[in-house]
């Protein structure tokens, strides 16, 4: 997640605190719990440092944080000394982490294939695959496969994806309706067909994303069946045909007039103009815009819903991240960490936290319970989740540099020069495929 897009989720998720659920069934022996491995299975009595980004309220946050702790001392013995960082500082306290900088025993983190390899095996996220077994053998019955991706690199097992965030279409159902269309658009035909449907006055039919624009136009690639880089990191994969079918149905709904022309604008506000009625459709709105539809805009209740991504030629992939809980290279404790972590993914501790801060979780007891049941636009948003997440992650520690939102970013440029200044679709894929292929290099040598 990328500071800005931090910044409105910190803001936004406030307001899903308010769900009501019940808390995760029990299931393992004394003390009683659901996952998580036995309690007890380090021998306790030290101390560990952890460190969490900010969630929701930050009194609300901090509290639950201190609470879980003093409960894991009194289960097991060991003190965790809370730190919270503040997600508007959040990346650069990680790269200085990943460079050798203080680092705590434990840490709620992300962007694991950035920070990873940054830290070359001395610094930064540390492997726990050895203890996989002991505390999550039932990873797979317990947690969404699509999110688990987000704790591996290199085959190695970093930690337990906690938090999701996935990016659903988010469309206006009473403007659909009064256009004579009972569904959203299901494919990139559609999407053309509806979106010059809705286009009438100052409505347009369609944008492509929220405030994050290149979040919103990525998942368009992916889902011709491509990526963005080769599965080793190594080669860019920007100049194939798909990215050029791509760009040119991008373009062409620019050009057609169904998308916001400056939509790539610092001041467009995407949800400003979706809650005005001036946006019918957005491909892809995070779970912190849905959170501030329901917290703050009730005379929109009943207007909206949400809904997969429409399918491209090969499939229907949401962008979609996930934070983890991890262990930091060199820790004096990594067994008490390890524990820690392991409490903390406990189902009844993971159902705490996901009615406290509103993230939508990885557990599927927690997305299972009646918090995360009692609307469709939330049935449907584990759907996403379980059927159509696409890690926003790649195997490259440049991967957030050739993303950035901003001016000069590789993609950024690539996008704008065809779509806001309509230049050539292959002058700016070369452009592009070159840039990015010089910023991988850097990570052969790095």
């Amino acid at each position: 997640m990328n500071r800005r897009s931090a910044q409105v989720v910190v803001a936004a998720f406030a307001g899903l605190a308010l769900l009501a659920a019940c808390s995760g069934s029990s299931g393992s022996s004394e003390p009683e719990a659901t996952g998580g491995g036995t309690a007890g299975a380090a021998e306790g009595g030290g101390e560990i440092d952890f460190w969490s980004q900010i969630y929701g309220d930050p009194a609300a946050w901090r509290s639950l944080m201190e609470e879980l702790a003093a409960d894991f001392e009194e289960e097991t013995g060991t003190t965790v000394k809370l730190e919270l960082i503040d997600f508007a500082q959040a990346r650069d306290r990680w790269l200085l982490v990943s460079q050798g900088g203080d680092a705590p025993d434990a840490a709620d983190m992300f962007q694991l294939t950035t920070y990873a390899p940054l830290g070359g095996g001395k610094a930064g996220p540390m492997p726990i695959t050895e203890y996989k077994d002991e505390y999550w053998s039932d990873m797979d019955e317990r947690f969404f496969a699509s999110m688990m991706v987000d704790g591996e690199w290199q085959g190695e097992f970093y930690g337990i994806p906690w938090r999701v965030d996935i990016r659903p279409m988010l469309y206006r159902t009473d403007l659909l309706e009064q256009a004579g269309l009972d569904a959203p658009p299901a494919t990139w035909e559609e999407i053309e067909e509806y979106g010059a449907t809705l286009t009438q006055g100052d409505t347009k039919g369609f944008s492509f994303g929220g405030v994050d624009v290149i979040q919103g136009l990525i998942p368009y690639y992916w889902q011709t069946g491509s990526e963005y880089m080769s599965e080793d990191g190594a080669t860019a994969n920007l100049d194939t045909p798909e990215m050029r079918e791509t760009l040119t149905w991008l373009s062409g709904l620019v050009e057609a007039g169904i998308v916001p022309q400056d939509f790539m604008s610092p001041t467009f506000d995407p949800m400003a103009e979706f809650r005005s009625g001036r946006i019918a459709i957005l491909g892809g709105a995070s779970a912190a815009d849905i959170a501030t539809l329901t917290r703050e805009y009730p005379e929109l209740d009943g207007k909206w819903a949400i809904a997969p991504p429409a399918k491209g030629p090969d499939n229907s992939a949401a962008y979609s991240g996930s934070g983890y809980w991890g262990v930091l290279q060199g820790t004096d404790s990594p067994d008490e960490a390890v524990e820690w972590i392991a409490y903390l993914s406990r189902d009844e501790n993971m159902q705490k936290i996901a009615e406290t801060i509103g993230f939508p979780s990885t557990n599927r007891s927690v997305m299972a319970s009646p918090a995360f049941t009692d609307a469709e636009w939330k049935t449907t948003l584990t759907e996403v989740i379980e059927e159509h997440a696409h890690t926003s992650q790649a195997p490259s520690p440049f991967w957030t540099v050739i993303r950035d939102e901003a001016p000069g970013g590789v993609l950024w440029d690539m996008f704008s020069a065809v779509l806001e200044t309509e230049g050539s679709v292959d002058d700016a894929i070369a452009t592009a495929q070159e840039r990015m292929q010089t910023e991988l290099d850097r990570g052969k040598t790095s």
